[in-house]
């Protein structure tokens, strides 16, 4: 009896080449969740880096936030109702004048608008400010026209939880801007 060699030959080819498939798709699919982890990653160690183009602050009363005073590269806009309390610009809002705007708002809330620089990992396309929510420290530690380096929560991509000065040169790091504090999340 002579048995047909190449039709087992051929079988076992067959089944090793569905393996194969099986293992490239099984390989692949394991390779998805590992894209938003290169992202993460990505995100986490490639800087933020971008110039303040404005600062503002908010009260909230309820539902309503009634903007107090916005900074940008035309000067300075403060709400009427809001005059008489800051002796200077309200670049910087001292702890006794947070504590005034406390008794009035429910919360107060600070914001800088930033333009990414070209190679920051979170730059949009179309080189538009994106403004982001950060504590009074750090709102007070910057300054329109400064180029900063920042790092956003992980939670809320939308806040700033640390952010250094750079240079005039934009390349290097200067000393921790103007925030002299040893927690830049407390508010008061």
């Amino acid at each position: 009896m002579t048995r047909d060699t190449t039709t087992d030959t051929d079988s076992l080819q067959t089944r090793e080449h569905s393996s194969v498939n099986r293992r490239t798709v099984l390989g692949m699919a394991a390779l998805g969740p590992l894209t938003g982890v290169r992202s993460l990653i990505e995100r986490l160690f490639r800087g933020n880096q971008a110039a303040v183009v404005e600062k503002r602050f908010v009260g909230v009363e309820g539902s309503d936030v009634i903007e107090i005073a916005r900074t940008g590269a035309d000067g300075t806009e403060i709400a009427s109702r809001h005059d008489g309390l800051f002796e200077g610009a309200p670049g910087v809002v001292d702890g006794a004048t947070a504590q005034q705007l406390r008794s009035r708002y429910d919360e107060l809330r600070f914001f800088v608008g930033l333009r990414h620089h070209a190679d920051s990992a979170s730059a949009p396309d179309d080189d538009t400010p994106v403004e982001y929510e950060t504590s009074r420290a750090l709102y007070n530690g910057i300054d329109v026209g400064d180029h900063v380096s920042f790092q956003t929560s992980l939670l809320n991509p939308n806040t700033i939880i640390s952010l250094s000065c750079l240079t005039d040169s934009e390349e290097s790091l200067r000393p921790r801007c103007r925030v002299d504090i040893d927690d830049p999340t407390d508010e008061i």
